[in-house]
């Protein structure tokens, strides 16, 4: 009998696990556990990080006026200290200022599925077209309102991934001359590519590799919606939506800290509904888009930075 009641008990236990584990898994909270008990690498972090925890909302949830749907990629370009978004729906562009105000829309002609942008230098960008597995490299003039990509340089891969889960985001990292390219899912890919930039000059030398292949299959977050790199570039920032959490490691791929995008932490009135866009200003505040049309600012306290 007692050899029985144990059996019972046992089973009992086995089916609430598994009961607690659907529900974590419902509620998407599997990421935030996860990266909330992983040990961060303090002395590292130190040095390197931007030190995640710290941060706190100073913009939440900031409607973008003009903008009505489809909010995604994002980059900071430190030459106009302005934002550039993209808006995939309508296959367009929007320059925004650090607080939010819509300064002009410019019309993309030729790609139809846009999710991602980064600033080169000058007028110079990168977008990814995540329907046809591409990157695109384009120039935005001051007085720029349409952009036809039909001869712009292009660079198509076949990833042998489902036709709308390729490309989500993309980010220039100047101190080592290489693009971040990441896959939304199945499987989470950042990749690594240099030379494309170059073409241009006659540089012959293209690459595409994985960012140590395998590391990032093992992030427990759902799905990756835009890569951008430490003040220093040397830290990788992986944003998910789906896990509502945005990560920061170091280049040998260990955890230097996490902002999770969930209703009350960093200040949050309510969950980020769909983070798609990061990036990270001069001063190290971090500008978070969102669809339809949310901006979001994090920031330090000012005797952190």
């Amino acid at each position: 009998m007692k050899s029985v009641l144990r059996l019972g008990k046992l089973q009992i236990t086995i089916l609430l696990l598994l009961l607690f584990s659907v529900l974590i898994y419902a509620a998407r909270l599997e990421a935030l556990l996860w990266y909330s008990i992983k040990p961060g690498f303090s002395a590292v972090s130190h040095q390197t990080s931007l030190e995640l925890g710290q941060y706190t909302v100073s913009i939440d949830a900031l409607p973008i006026s003009g903008v009505d749907s489809d909010l995604s990629g994002l980059t900071y370009n430190h030459e106009t200290g302005t934002l550039f978004s993209v808006i995939n729906g309508q296959s367009s562009i929007v320059e925004l200022s650090t607080s939010g105000e819509l300064l002009r829309k410019i019309a993309l002609q030729g790609v139809k599925d846009v999710e991602g942008i980064t600033h080169i230098n000058g007028h110079q960008y990168a977008i990814v077209d995540e329907a046809e597995h591409r990157l695109m490299l384009i120039e935005i003039l001051p007085e720029t309102l349409t952009v036809d990509i039909t001869d712009v340089p292009q660079l198509r891969l076949d990833l042998n991934i489902r036709r709308n889960k390729s490309f989500e985001g993309v980010s220039w990292d100047e101190h080592h001359q290489r693009l971040l390219v990441v896959t939304e899912r199945n499987p989470l890919r950042v990749l690594q590519i240099t030379g494309f930039v170059e073409q241009s000059n006659g540089n012959d030398q293209l690459s595409v590799t994985e960012v140590t292949p395998g590391r990032f299959n093992r992030l427990a977050l759902r799905d990756l919606s835009s890569v951008t790199h430490g003040p220093h570039a040397d830290t990788v920032l992986l944003l998910s939506h789906e896990s509502r959490l945005l990560a920061e490691y170091d280049a040998d791929g260990k955890l230097l800290g996490s902002l999770n995008l969930w209703r009350g932490f960093h200040g949050l009135r309510a969950n980020i509904p769909q983070a798609e866009g990061v990036a990270i200003g001069p001063d190290g505040s971090i500008y978070i888009t969102s669809e339809p049309n949310l901006l979001y600012v994090f920031e330090k306290p000012k005797a952190m930075h």
